[in-house]
């Protein structure tokens, strides 16, 4: 972590907005595995470094802040970032970026707005999945009308506690 540091310091004393921004968004990735919760701090940062120079860089940086807002429970902030994201993947003509795709459909399901599951099916791209498995967890049940178990794990656990008390 104090290695990136210093390489976003001299990044930065060079005017290479690119690459400190690249670093700063590798720096909150390790902040937080390091389970430190202001790491969103960094790719904020980043975002904002980027501005300058709109590229895809701009729109990884972006991608990451509503993810982390997402996480973090900010889902109409999550919304909207992942809003602009697409809309400077736009503006570029790069690709739809499939994570900022599911991150808003997710998070708009998360304030109300349960349109936001066509937001994660339009995250599939070619049939493979784009958005994390954490997320598409989340999606299941929300489909399942946001009943708080399954079913199926009811039946077996009762099944298995019927089998343990015939063996005792």
């Amino acid at each position: 972590a104090e290695a990136l540091d210093e390489a976003i310091d001299c990044f930065e004393a060079l005017g290479d907005v690119r690459h400190a921004g690249e670093a700063l968004a590798i720096q909150s990735i390790v902040r937080w595995n390091l389970g430190e919760p202001d790491s969103i701090v960094y790719t904020e940062r980043a975002a904002a470094l980027l501005e300058e120079t709109p590229g895809p860089e701009l729109v990884r940086a972006l991608t990451s802040v509503a993810s982390r807002q997402f996480v973090t429970g900010h889902y109409a902030a999550a919304v909207e970032t992942a809003e602009r994201t697409l809309a400077v993947a736009d503006e570029l003509s790069l690709p739809v970026p499939g994570s900022a795709l599911g991150v808003r459909g997710f998070a708009r399901c998360y304030v109300g707005d349960l349109g936001g599951l066509a937001g994660h099916a339009r995250a599939r791209v070619g049939g493979r999945r784009t958005v994390p498995h954490r997320q598409a967890v989340h999606a299941r049940g929300l489909r399942r009308g946001a009943r708080s178990r399954p079913q199926g794990l009811t039946c077996r656990r009762t099944s298995r506690t019927r089998r343990r008390s015939a063996t005792s």
